[in-house]
């Protein structure tokens, strides 16, 4: 007995081995890749489509316009959704989150 506890590895399971890593690797590159190239802001309230969830910062946000509507809105949003544009609970505007 030489100290060896572990016999040497063949030729051939040494090459599979090595595919098996490289191979890992780069799905583990993809999936990181697809992870990271997700939206930043994602849509929150079924019913304003203006409050939004920044995912980089992890708070809530307004997409909406900054001022109040007009009188006579146009219809111009999907049905189910209300022209609900006033940003009564002071969120920080999404354009201004870094």
């Amino acid at each position: 007995m030489n100290g060896v506890i572990i016999p040497r590895m063949s030729n051939k399971a040494l090459m599979i081995v090595s595919v098996l890593c490289v191979l890992l690797a780069i799905i583990c590159a993809l999936l990181a890749f697809l992870l990271l190239s997700r939206p930043r802001f994602t849509l929150v309230s079924t019913t304003s489509p203006y409050i939004m969830f920044d995912d980089k910062t992890a708070q809530a946000c307004w997409s909406g316009p900054p001022k109040p509507p007009p009188d006579n809105p146009p219809n111009t949003l999907p049905s189910g959704f209300r022209f609900d544009v006033v940003n009564q609970a002071n969120l920080p505007f999404c354009k201004d989150l870094k």
